[in-house]
């Protein structure tokens, strides 16, 4: 089990460092942090099962928030590296970005359980927005892509997409 984990990490964070690396566009720096959060995510999860610490609970949640957030940026640039304003991406990463910061203290998760690798926990008061963000984020990001597919006349972007 710790091994998959181990190996979704660092497949994850070293796709993220390679396409940083690689890719000086704004696509390839957004898919570059998108694959590094996940890999934070999985990585927290993982070490949350096997050690019951609250600390790695909350850096999951912080991996997942940040990441929902970089896929919602990510269909807005996609594909064509696709201009988008600063106000756009501060009104993406806003909420994102003050709800991860919220995992450190007892807004998001006051306590936590692990029991037969199952993770149950005690959540704060911003929960709630999360559980709100993360499908409308979700469901958004569906959506400007599937939209995106079906404007584009490129056949090189259809098969990207």
């Amino acid at each position: 089990m710790i091994t998959v984990g181990f190996i979704l990490f660092i497949l994850n964070s070293g796709l993220g460092i390679f396409t940083l690396l690689k890719r000086k566009n704004k696509e390839g720096v957004i898919f570059g942090l998108l694959s590094i959060t996940l890999s934070i995510w999985v990585l927290s999860v993982y070490a949350t099962i096997f050690t019951s610490s609250l600390f790695w609970g909350r850096l999951a949640f912080a991996g997942v928030i940040l990441s929902i957030g970089l896929l919602l940026l990510f269909a807005f640039v996609f594909p064509g590296n696709r201009r988008v304003g600063l106000s756009k991406v501060f009104f993406v990463l806003f909420l994102p970005v003050t709800l991860s910061c919220a995992t450190a203290t007892n807004l998001m998760v006051k306590s936590l359980v692990v029991q037969n690798f199952s993770i149950t926990g005690t959540f704060g008061t911003l929960m709630s927005i999360y559980q709100l963000y993360a499908p409308l984020y979700v469901i958004l990001s569906i959506f400007l892509i599937v939209r995106t597919y079906k404007k584009t006349t490129s056949e090189l972007h259809k098969n990207q997409i």
